[in-house]
């Protein structure tokens, strides 16, 4: 690997000579490199309770290995597709039952 490392700071994340960028601009960082296959970090992970609705906090789900290469964004057993250069997600409840506070 490059051995680029970064540390979240107040939800932004340093490099190593202490310049802050948002997750936007580290992927665009990411998307600007030449694919070599995925790429696999060891990282904690959050998500988004609900997509719709107030701003909560998020949804903690550990720390472990992440992958994220052409086919998606994988966590355990927590898979993200990736079509094209974007990635789509949906409420965790079934539809129907909803959270309360989307249209799930």
């Amino acid at each position: 690997g490059c051995g680029a490392r970064f540390t979240e700071r107040g939800g932004r994340f340093a490099d190593s000579a202490g310049k802050l960028m948002s997750l936007a601009d580290l992927g665009e960082r990411v998307r600007s490199v030449v694919d070599q296959g995925d790429v696999v970090v060891r990282a904690g992970v959050w998500r988004e309770r609900c997509m719709f609705g107030p701003i909560e906090p998020l949804e903690p789900l550990g720390e472990g290995l992440v992958t994220l290469g052409p086919a998606g964004v994988r966590f355990g057993d927590l898979h993200i597709p990736i079509e094209g250069r974007s990635a789509r997600t949906r409420c965790r409840w079934p539809r129907g039952t909803g959270c309360g506070r989307c249209a799930c």
